[in-house]
């Protein structure tokens, strides 16, 4: 299976060093989730892990996209299952996560 990762690793290196296009940008995304759904999610040490919770908030706003906001907070959160995540949200209908810190914002039409 080496012979695989290997392959892999020079594809991806070639994608990483070739100048910036779409077409490297699309495959490159397409080499990570392969490698991801074939050889696991990447571990990340659990010394990090500590060293963002305690030094890290990510905030990111919502307008109507309630299932993307939902995504990216689990997204977050299996990562990162302490650090504090603020969403701040404007959007028509009111976006409701368990346990997220939500800043709700006046909603504008324009």
């Amino acid at each position: 299976m080496s012979g695989v990762k290997d392959k892999l690793r020079k594809l991806a290196g070639a994608i990483q060093d070739s100048p910036p296009t779409v077409p490297a940008y699309y495959t490159l995304g397409a080499f990570h989730a392969v490698r991801a759904r074939s050889f696991g999610r990447p571990r990340i040490a659990e010394a990090d892990i500590k060293n963002v919770e305690e030094n890290l908030t990510f905030i990111f706003k919502s307008f109507n996209r309630q299932g993307l906001a939902r995504q990216a907070y689990r997204s977050i959160r299996s990562y990162y299952p302490h650090v504090r995540i603020i969403i701040a949200d404007d959007s028509e209908v009111p976006l409701e996560i368990d346990g997220a810190e939500i800043v709700h914002l006046p909603f504008t039409a324009a």
